[in-house]
């Protein structure tokens, strides 16, 4: 999920990775499953929205990492779906939202399970 990635962060959130051992540890992140709900069209972007949603699981302890590795994961899919579609120049840095010819696309947070759910 977050290794073999080159990102330009802002300055609090690249301090944030340096300062906690948490998150610059490799970790076992597992994409339990990915969901999506087609939503309305859009007059803005002339297209039919499409919402993400992520299921991970990973031994991350507290929720504001979990929460940090959620947007990784999140702006991941949303760079891919880009470039699968060569859409980037459509978007922002963030790939926030992210276009195909007929859709745009949103994710919601990353919804952490752990064994039991």
């Amino acid at each position: 999920i977050i290794m073999n990635n080159l990102a330009i962060y802002p300055k609090n959130s690249f301090d944030d990775y340096e300062e906690t051992e948490e998150l610059l540890k490799t970790r076992n992140i597992q994409i339990i499953k990915i969901d999506y709900i087609i939503q309305e069209y859009s007059d803005k972007y002339h297209r039919q929205k499409i919402q993400i949603k992520t299921y991970a699981k990973g031994p991350i302890l507290k929720a504001t990492n979990k929460e940090k590795l959620g947007e990784r994961i999140n702006y991941n899919i949303r760079k891919n779906i880009g470039a699968t579609f060569h859409t980037e120049n459509l978007s922002n840095i963030y790939a926030n939202p992210a276009f195909s010819n007929k859709y745009y696309f949103t994710t919601a947070d990353v919804k952490w399970v752990n064994d039991e759910d």
